[in-house]
């Protein structure tokens, strides 16, 4: 028999698959419940100690998330989305201005953005979002090419080399694959 009380706390959340509830006051045990039944006492006695646990945890890897999260590594990233998504907005609501009669005199502004500026101010912003875009295509080697190429953006290498060598890889994988069909 395990001796409970002096297990590592680690060691013991992994023996009884403990999980931190929603309302990070009780836990959760997902296997040996009949082990913990019968250990009730001295189980139940660790919480606070499997909570504080648990809480650091999700702190820690809460932490590790934003660190690699890309709008969080790349300056002006999150600049460029929202002039993107504004302009796309605009067009967006003028198309549909233009397809219902009932919507066409109402006056729609364009957002003051000016794209080309900001791409200019924070070009590493701009390569990583090009290279997202390549990561969203269609075909398998430019998706690839794209994903590894933002990978590298977000490590920090030169965007500009790793731009280049995206595209030299996708235009040599169409030259060498041309006439194969």
């Amino acid at each position: 028999m395990k001796n409970f009380k002096n297990m590592g706390v680690e060691e013991f959340v992994g023996y009884f698959n403990i999980v931190l509830h929603s309302n990070e006051k009780n836990l959760i045990v997902r296997s040996n419940i009949p082990t913990w039944k019968a250990n009730a006492t001295v189980c139940v006695a660790r919480k606070e100690e499997v909570l504080e646990f648990l809480k650091t945890q999700k702190a820690r890897k809460k932490e590790e998330r934003k660190a690699k999260d890309p709008e969080n590594v790349i300056a002006g990233l999150r600049v460029l989305k929202e002039a993107i998504a504004k302009l796309e907005n605009y067009y967006y609501l003028r198309e549909k201005r233009f397809e219902d009669e009932r919507l066409s005199s109402l006056p729609i502004a364009k957002p003051n953005v000016d794209l080309d500026a900001l791409k200019a101010r924070y070009p590493r912003a701009a390569a990583y979002l090009k290279a997202n875009a390549w990561s969203c295509a269609s075909h398998y080697a430019k998706a690839a090419a794209g994903r590894r190429a933002c990978e590298r953006i977000l490590a920090g290498e030169d965007y500009e080399v790793v731009l280049a060598e995206m595209e030299e890889e996708w235009s040599d994988y169409v030259n060498e694959h041309m006439w194969e069909n």
